[in-house]
């Protein structure tokens, strides 16, 4: 997982509270996924030794249960869209989209 996801780009959306006293901000999360990941199945990583391969809505489960633990990475199986979650409660979101190339 970690060798398919890349650092997060100067060009990732701005960073949004997504974790605070009162637990997983869901509207935000979900959004942040709905809006850089094009999946159905989600590949979480909550540390190298917990994860997988997830339904959205399964997904945000685990999320819940393991946010504040560490970085929480989020992707498709593609690795094209991704959502990172800070252990601190911060989240941010992009997508690395190939430019078709132009026809001559």
């Amino acid at each position: 997982m970690r060798q398919g996801f890349p650092e997060r780009p100067v060009t990732a959306s701005d960073w949004v509270v997504a974790s605070d006293g009162d637990g997983l901000r869901l509207d935000v999360v979900r959004r942040l996924v709905r809006e850089h990941i094009d999946s159905d199945t989600l590949l979480v990583e909550a540390n190298r030794k917990m994860g997988g391969l997830f339904l959205v809505s399964q997904a945000l489960d685990f999320v819940a249960s393991n946010v504040g633990r560490g970085r929480i990475l989020m992707t498709d199986r593609e690795f094209t869209g991704f959502v990172i979650i800070e252990s601190n409660g911060v989240a941010s979101g992009w997508a690395e989209r190939t430019e078709r190339p132009e026809s001559a």
